[in-house]
């Protein structure tokens, strides 16, 4: 089951592809896990990973997460989209 902070250390291991303010894709080593996907909308969150989906409750705003977040690792790609912007997405290319 993706929690926040493992796709959080995922992200770490990746590299800068392009980060729009909102949204970022960045490259990452084809390892496991090969799926995993976190969804939040305003206070629901959903985690799917190829062995497990689970839903649960989250406070409606943070700043670290915003109102609406997307964050997925599909094989070697990682990609995170938050409304409104938060502060660690920032510019890149």
């Amino acid at each position: 089951m993706p929690m926040t902070a493992e796709m959080e250390e995922l992200q770490q291991k990746g590299c800068d592809c392009l980060a729009l303010l909102c949204a970022q894709c960045k490259c990452m080593p084809c390892e496991a896990p090969c799926c995993v996907i976190h969804g939040k909308v305003f206070c629901c969150s959903l985690n799917i990973s190829l062995s497990d989906a689970n839903c649960d409750s989250e406070s409606c705003y943070s700043t670290e997460h915003g109102c609406i977040e997307v964050v997925a690792k599909l094989c070697c790609i990682y990609v995170e989209a938050q409304l409104p912007p938060g502060s660690d997405i920032g510019l890149a290319c």
